[in-house]
């Protein structure tokens, strides 16, 4: 069983997705803890689009630059789209992220699940 540690930039085969999900094998962040992917066989991840254009940062979906991710470039974080997947669906790990992009994924979670009253954002 692999270990993932909470920021890891991992290609994921999200496919098969149905209805709505992200699907294909892309890019995407490891947000569960740590210390629980330690021993689980499955993480929680939040998959990564790449952006063209001018596009605008939205709460949900801050967009992660390819200083931070890694990646060769920038991206959206689709933090409306957090899945837990097998360990298995990963294909491989790219790096980390800088706790800078962690911290504005980890605020689109926040506020895509509504816990700004359990947490200070």
């Amino acid at each position: 069983m692999a270990v993932m540690v909470r920021g890891s930039v991992v290609w994921v085969r999200l496919d098969p997705a149905q209805g709505a999900k992200v699907p294909k094998t892309r890019p995407s962040v490891v947000v569960s803890r740590t210390e629980a992917n330690d021993i689980s066989w499955t993480v929680s991840v939040v998959p990564l689009s790449s952006v063209t254009g001018r596009r605008l940062e939205r709460l949900i979906q801050p967009i992660v630059s390819t200083k931070e991710s890694r990646l060769p470039r920038d991206s959206r974080a689709l933090c409306d789209q957090v899945r837990t997947i097998d360990k298995g669906r990963i294909q491989r790990t790219v790096g980390v992220m800088t706790s800078g992009a962690l911290a504005k994924i980890d605020r689109g979670l926040i506020l895509h699940l509504q816990l700004e009253d359990y947490v200070t954002i």
